[in-house]
C-alpha cells in the first residue's frame, strides 16, 4: 500500500500528468488509454487514491 506522501504525491503530480495518456502494464502485456479516454480512469484513480488518503488519516 502507498503511504500518504505517495498518494499525495499521485494526486498532485501522477493523476495530472495521466490527462494525456498513459500505459497500464499487466502481466500480460500493456492497455493503451488515449487522452480521450483518459478522463474516466482518472476519475476512478482519483476516487481510490483519495479513499485511501482518508483512510490512512482516520487511523
Amino acid at each position: 500500500m502507498m503511504n500518504i506522501n505517495q498518494l499525495n504525491y499521485a494526486i498532485a503530480k501522477q493523476i495530472p500528468d495521466m490527462a494525456r495518456g498513459f500505459v497500464i502494464q499487466t502481466n500480460y502485456g500493456e492497455i493503451a488509454i488515449d487522452s480521450v479516454d483518459a478522463p474516466t480512469v482518472i476519475d476512478a484513480v482519483k476516487a481510490i487514491i483519495q479513499r485511501n488518503i482518508k483512510a490512512q488519516r482516520d487511523e
